[in-house]
């Protein structure tokens, strides 16, 4: 069971952090809580705003040493950076990094995550920012405020929600790491329609179970008839059926944790209940932090950064949308790469 009571999650800090917070600015998530009829995997509404979806990658490494990096950061850098420097200059680009990285580090400092209560029904925003509370009436502040005094400003006290994980990453996380890049779970319909759209069981042989990309080739497998029975061999992926339990068992009013230990149920039948549908550490928080970044702060810094530098910002404008893309992507790769780095020197430590 899931509890009740919102968990103080440590505070995470990265380096180069600022001196004072940027301004951040709200947003509003898609309205949840309707049940869904089919999978819509498109959105088609004109003002409609998706999330972001990273290049797939099967996993992040880390070398032995926290000053190196293996080969295939390196290369998933260098593919970031030579996009970024199709749209910007090299010195564009890395004054662009720069300057994601030192406000994300910023907005990241101090910032509080919990578990959503177990009660709500409606739809929430994963992200907001609480203004310090001074203790003295607005009246009071006001003729303070006329004296000559030195105000202190205190720091925002920023709380939001975790995120939800999809249960093929809580089940292996190495494996489906890429899912964190794929989609932000904001509800438990945009999860069930991941699930439904990158989680389908492959076509396979029914007797030695080896996987196939089209029919054709599954069929021709089978003519061959040459294959030997492998009951052991285990297939990931929902199946027809699993997929439409996921549609029909679904119920708003059960509450969020409680229809996500139904789906659970359905696409792990056999395995037991884990004890947070939550991406609540490591890597799955880590991108939970970067997209609310992102959505509050990140996309504003790019549009001023880009404004400043005289190239346009229309949002129709396919250079804009690849520069905010890989830009995002490579933001993420810089903060899984301090995480491992951090941990590394605690293990060591």
């Amino acid at each position: 069971m899931i509890s009740q009571n919102p968990r103080k999650l440590p505070v995470r800090r990265f380096p180069g952090q600022l001196a004072q917070p940027p301004s951040l600015i709200g947003m509003k998530r898609g309205r949840a809580g309707r049940s869904i009829s089919a999978p819509e995997l498109q959105c088609r509404s004109p003002g409609c705003h998706q999330v972001i979806s990273l290049p797939s990658r099967s996993e992040h490494c880390s070398s032995d040493d926290g000053n190196e990096t293996t080969s295939a950061d390196e290369k998933i850098a260098a593919q970031h950076n030579s996009l970024l420097g199709s749209q910007l200059s090299p010195a564009q680009a890395i004054d662009l990094q720069q300057l994601l990285r030192e406000r994300f580090s910023c907005w990241s400092d101090g910032i509080e995550y919990t578990a959503p209560p177990e009660d709500r029904l409606l739809p929430r925003k994963r992200f907001k920012a609480l203004q310090w509370d001074s203790g003295l009436s607005r009246a009071e502040e006001e003729e303070d405020s006329e004296e000559e005094f030195v105000v202190v400003s205190h720091p925002e006290c920023k709380k939001a929600f975790l995120h939800l994980a999809c249960p093929f990453f809580i089940n292996a996380p190495e494996k489906y790491q890429q899912c964190l890049f794929k989609d932000d779970f904001d509800s438990i319909e945009t999860l069930i329609k991941h699930l439904l759209r990158h989680h389908n069981r492959p076509l396979y042989c029914p007797t030695c179970r080896k996987t196939f990309r089209t029919l054709i080739d599954r069929d021709d497998h089978a003519l061959e008839n040459a294959c030997k029975r492998n009951a052991k061999a285990q297939l990931d992926g929902l199946t027809e059926s699993q997929k439409a339990k996921l549609i029909k068992r679904d119920r708003y009013y059960l509450g969020e944790a409680t229809r996500w230990s139904c789906i659970w149920s359905t696409v792990f039948p056999d395995s037991e209940q884990p004890q947070s549908p939550y991406l609540d550490d490591g890597n799955g928080l880590s991108a939970s932090m970067v997209r609310d970044f992102w959505t509050a702060d990140g996309q504003r810094v790019i549009s001023d950064f880009l404004a400043g530098k005289d190239i346009p910002t229309d949002g129709n404008n396919a250079a804009y949308h690849t520069i905010c893309h890989t830009a995002l992507a490579t933001l993420m790769d810089w903060v899984f790469k301090q995480d491992s780095r951090s941990s590394s020197l605690t293990s060591n430590g």
